[in-house]
């Protein structure tokens, strides 16, 4: 009679997957913040490269900074938790190394190191979050800038 119940292979395959997807999806969302971030300082930086004398009052120009700020920040951690994936995706290559060089062929899940796993969740929900008020405030500069 067979068995209902998945093989532990067939199991450690459909964690291999879901892991591979979600991995994608983090890359995705990452290279999305950086392309919107940078996307939007370089039109607004670009707008007072012009030439053109901008009549700004200080709340426009004090949105403004902020908006780069909260923007370049957002870029930076981005690089930072990108850097950070690489060096915890090498820290468990090198368990699996070790794994493979003592034979223990026994199913086991590598994780790397906690403390790296809570800066990652820390360092990219900081980013996204900054990107998000960075378009807020850049919204609101647009909206000082036209006086409404």
């Amino acid at each position: 009679m067979a068995s209902s119940q998945p093989s532990e292979i067939d199991v450690a395959n459909g964690f291999n997957t879901f892991s591979v997807e979600v991995r994608s999806r983090i890359e995705t969302l990452t290279k999305q913040v950086l392309l919107i971030s940078g996307g939007i300082q370089t039109i607004t930086i670009s707008a007072f490269l012009t030439g053109n004398k901008l009549n700004l009052n200080e709340t426009t120009i004090r949105l403004l900074e902020c908006a780069w700020y909260q923007l370049s920040a957002s870029m930076i951690l981005c690089l930072v938790f990108m850097l950070s994936q690489i060096l915890g995706l090498i820290h468990v290559g090198i368990q699996q190394k070790n794994v493979l060089e003592n034979a223990d062929m026994g199913l086991r899940i590598v994780t790397t190191w906690l403390p790296l796993r809570i800066f990652n969740w820390v360092t990219s929900l900081t980013a996204f979050v900054l990107c998000l008020t960075g378009i807020f405030t850049i919204s609101r500069a647009a909206v000082s800038l036209i006086g409404a």
